[in-house]
Formats: C-alpha cells, sequence, structure tokens
C-alpha cells in the first residue's frame, strides 16, 4: 500500500476552466485519500476570478473537513493568494516577502473624447438602463444607473470576501476592514503578528513547523496511480463555455491572451454529447460574458432540446452573464459561487461611423446602391432618423426571446424576469433569491448532481468527457511549422498599458460590430 504522505499543492499563474477542473479533480481525490495526512498549499502569482479562487478555497475547506491538516505558505501574496490561503488551519509566509492586502478596485475605460477628437461617432441602442456597454464608447463616465450597479456588484464581493477570511482568522469585519486600509505589508511588518499569518520563516524552518503541527515527520508525494476498478465508467461531458460569444468556430486570440467561444463549435458539441451513448449526463461550464445574441440563442436552443433527454447542469464560474446567461437558462439545475457575476439580461446593437475621420485623413467614399437601406450598417455615414428606429425594433423583438427562454427556463413569468433583467448584473449571492441560480456550489458539486441525475451516489467514480477541443490559433500553427513557441518574443501586448487598450473594447463587438450583442455591460479584467 502507499504509505502515509503529505501532499503538496502548487497555485501558480493564470487559472482557466480547464486548469480548474484538473485541480477540481485532484483536491477531491486528496480528500477521499485515507494515506494524505496533511496538504501545503503554495502560492506563485495566482490570477482568477473571484468565482475561480471560492471554488478552490472551497474545494480545500473539504479536504479540512475530512479530517487532514492544512498549511499555506507563500512568498509574496496579493488579496487572491490570501483569500484562498485562509482556507488553512495555519498561513506561513517567507521573511523576503509580503501580503499585498489593499481592498479591490475595477477601472472602466471610455472613448467617448477619443472618438470626438479621432472624428468617430458610435451610436448604439439598448435595453435597458442598467445595459451599459456601450457607454464606453459614447459616454465619457459611467450613467447613474451604471454607477449603482457598479457599487453594488463590488460591495456583493468584497463583502464575501471579507466575511470569509474575518471568520478564518478569527477577527471582526472593522477589525479586517481596518488592516487593509492599512496595507500592503511586508513580512517584518507581521512577524510576531498573528492576525493575519501565524508565522514567518524560510522553507526549512516552515518545514520544521509543519511537521511539529502533524506530529511526526512524513515523506511528501502523491498516491500510487489508480487502478481502472472496470473496463468502462459511467461518462459525464463537460462543455466549456469559454470566453466570449461569437458565431463561427471557437478561436483563440493570443493577442489578448483570451478565446472566444465559437456557437457553431458549441452547438456540435452539445449534439455530440447528447447522442453519445456513452454520456449518461452534461455539466456545462460557463465562463463567459456574452457576445453574439445570435449565437447565444442557438447556443441555448441546443441546451433546451438536451433537458429532457439527458440532464443537463450547469456550472457558472467567474462570469456567467449576459449571453452566458442565456445559455445557461435551459439547464436542469444551475450551480454558482456566491462571488460569480451573473444575470445582465439585456441587449444592445449599434455601429461606429468612422466618415468624419475619413474626411479629417483624407479619404472620400462613394456609395453605389440599389435600395433605401442597402448601407445601413456603413461605417462611413451615421444612421438618418428614420433608420436609427430600426435598431430599436430589433432589439425589442430579441430581448424579448431572451426573457422568454429564461421565464421557460427557469419556471417565472416574463415579467419576473425583466423586473430582474434589464441589463441588470448580479453577483452569486444576489442572484439567488431572485431565482436566477439553484443551489451555490462549484463543479464538483455539479458534477455530484448530475450522477444524483445519472442515478449514481456522490462517491461513484466517472470517466470525464471534456469537450469540444481547446481551439488551436493561427500564430501557434505557424510557431509548430516553423519550430518556433508563438509566446517565445515579448511584443507590444506584453505592456500593460497596450494590453488594457486592446482590451477596452470587447472582442465580439470588434468581430461583428453590426449585429445584436447580449454581452456584460463592462469588461472584467483579474490582474
Amino acid at each position: 500500500g502507499t504509505p502515509e504522505h503529505i501532499e503538496r499543492v502548487e497555485l501558480a499563474g493564470a487559472i482557466g476552466l480547464r486548469e480548474l477542473t484538473a485541480l477540481v479533480v485532484r483536491l477531491r481525490s486528496i480528500a477521499r485519500d485515507p494515506t494524505a495526512v496533511a496538504v501545503v498549499v503554495t502560492f506563485d502569482a495566482v490570477s482568477g476570478g473571484w468565482a475561480t479562487l471560492e471554488e478552490l478555497r472551497n474545494e480545500l475547506v473539504r479536504i479540512r473537513a475530512a479530517g487532514k491538516k492544512l498549511f499555506a505558505y507563500m512568498v509574496s501574496g496579493t488579496g487572491r493568494d490570501y483569500y484562498i490561503a485562509t482556507a488553512a488551519q495555519k498561513i506561513y509566509i517567507d521573511p523576503a516577502g509580503g501580503v499585498r492586502l489593499v481592498g479591490m478596485a475595477g477601472t472602466t475605460m471610455y472613448f467617448r473624447g477619443a472618438f470626438e477628437q479621432f472624428g468617430v461617432q458610435p451610436q448604439f441602442e439598448k435595453i435597458a438602463e442598467y445595459k451599459s456597454a456601450p457607454e464606453q464608447f459614447t459616454e465619457s463616465r459611467p450613467t447613474a444607473a451604471a454607477a449603482r450597479l457598479r457599487g453594488e456588484l463590488l460591495d456583493a464581493l468584497r463583502d464575501g470576501w471579507v466575511e470569509a477570511v474575518a471568520g478564518a482568522r478569527r477577527m471582526s469585519r472593522d477589525q479586517l476592514l481596518a488592516l487593509i486600509d492599512g496595507g500592503p505589508f511586508t513580512a517584518g511588518d507581521l512577524a510576531g503578528d498573528g492576525r493575519l499569518v501565524d508565522a514567518v520563516g524560510a522553507p526549512d524552518k516552515i518545514s520544521e513547523l509543519v511537521f511539529r503541527e502533524i506530529g511526526e515527520v512524513l515523506p511528501v508525494g502523491v498516491p500510487a496511480a489508480e487502478r481502472p476498478d472496470r473496463w468502462q465508467r459511467p461518462a459525464v461531458a463537460v462543455i466549456y463555455v469559454d470566453g466570449d460569444i461569437t458565431d463561427g468556430k471557437s478561436r483563440a486570440v493570443p493577442m489578448l491572451g483570451q478565446t472566444l467561444a465559437g456557437g457553431e463549435t458549441l452547438i456540435e458539441a452539445l449534439i455530440a454529447a447528447r447522442n453519445d451513448p456513452r454520456i449518461g449526463a452534461i455539466v456545462l461550464r460557463i465562463d463567459s460574458p456574452g457576445g453574439s445574441a445570435l449565437a447565444s440563442e442557438l447556443i441555448s436552443r441546443e441546451v433546451f432540446s438536451t433537458r429532457g433527454v439527458k440532464p443537463i447542469v450547469c456550472s457558472m464560474s467567474d462570469l456567467a452573464a449576459s449571453g452566458g446567461y442565456f445559455v445557461a437558462a435551459g439547464c436542469d439545475a444551475i450551480f454558482a459561487e456566491p462571488m460569480t457575476i451573473t444575470g445582465s439580461i439585456g441587449i444592445f446593437y449599434g455601429k461606429f461611423d468612422i466618415g468624419g475621420l475619413a474626411h479629417k485623413l483624407g479619404v472620400t467614399t462613394d456609395t453605389f446602391k440599389r435600395g433605401k437601406r442597402a448601407d445601413l450598417e456603413s461605417m462611413f455615414r451615421p444612421y438618418t432618423d428614420d433608420e436609427r428606429a430600426v435598431p430599436k425594433d430589433k432589439l425589442r423583438y430579441m430581448y424579448g426571446r431572451f426573457v422568454s427562454a429564461v421565464a421557460e427556463g427557469r419556471g417565472i413569468t416574463k415579467d419576473e424576469v425583466d423586473a430582474v433583467g434589464r441589463g441588470h448584473v448580479w453577483s452569486g449571492t444576489q442572484a439567488m433569491p431572485i431565482k436566477l441560480v439553484d443551489k451555490f456550489g462549484g463543479l464538483g458539486d455539479a458534477l455530484d448532481e448530475a450522477k444524483r441525475r445519472m442515478g449514481l451516489g456522490s462517491q461513484a467514480k466517472i470517466q470525464l468527457v471534456e469537450l469540444p477541443a481547446v481551439p488551436s490559433t493561427l500564430l501557434g500553427a505557424i510557431g509548430k511549422l516553423i519550430g518556433a513557441e508563438a509566446e517565445a518574443a515579448l511584443s507590444l501586448t506584453d505592456l500593460p498599458v497596450i494590453r488594457d487598450l486592446l482590451r477596452g473594447v470587447p472582442a465580439s463587438v470588434l468581430l461583428a460590430p453590426g449585429v445584436p450583442h447580449t454581452r456584460l455591460p463592462f469588461d472584467i479584467v483579474w490582474e
């Protein structure tokens, strides 16, 4: 048999949807492993949304509940690292490091001033007052409704963080908020002060502290590979909706470090999973701010077509908003973390008129057309007053379809959907009482629900089938041909200011500015 041992789990870098799946599976395996006496979690610049971090933290709490000792060790941590670390009984920090505990902040870029200088006129319509995505282009600051929404959302995220950390470190809310206002902290600031960390020391000293807590010296290792207990286990498909929802195939955008969830690719994945006799249930894993209204509705249609044929459960990660929520609405059950950002049931539409910019550059155009509105979406002229009624009519129709799908999927009235819709964004905590989500939990909990609906126990072993395939990139393909790594060279996009400017305009809007969009009213970048 495998000897008793200590497991070491390293959390480093960006944790995407697929990486998080692997981590959840491993952490649940550790919780079940009787030979894993303790776990040491180390941190190295963890990057992820708050729901991702909350899910990891909850899995570590599960390990503690299984009777195992849990220790956290970091060199230089952020509020994100520290949030996860507070799941541990003891938190240790290297004397060369510290904790950058300063609170939460969010910044939105507004381009109206730049557009005015360049001669670009953004023309957008929206439903409704909280659908503030076009405000990035049409305003120089948030409207009153948008400012109120963002303040409420930031309060909800902050309160979730504070409640968890204060409870874990046995201090009051006011005590913790006072500490945050006094941050950041060096290891020297924290030495001898047991409020935030339990000890400061180099790795060798921390090893001694860990062994002392356990009561014996044990090797650090992993259990032996598990032998399959049967030829074929029941399968559950995990289908990832990752990134801006667009028409066509899924793609990656290496310049921005983003992926695009293509409607065509996701529809194929849903049909394949629904028709595969080996797959007993589907978990739709969503981390998306939405995007193309058409693609979102077509994906949603396949979700509704799957309902009743096989169990289909939604697991929301950091974001499942607007088009992302459209996709989720038809699932049998929706799981979210309290810090998940969801809702934003609304829609917007418009275009950029660059005629003024063309004039400044000395560029002229001449359009031949047959049909009064043949050049309706031309970027070289504005809408006429008569034409502005066209997008409004489109939006009312498509918003009605969005509301109807949510009403059907959630078993509530259209008026109830409209009351919590109109572009309003909610945290998972806020979304529960208004019936937008069913249960709090992460991917592991959604998989347990899928197994239950398949007639299996929560401890039953299953095979995960991850769909669709990871989207390839053009740069990656070229790099392989010439034997070079696409990420090897430093590019302009590695500079934070350039990266933030490129991220300022949502990828789905850049790809298709002239179509209706169901998308989160602002961009969230987890740094």
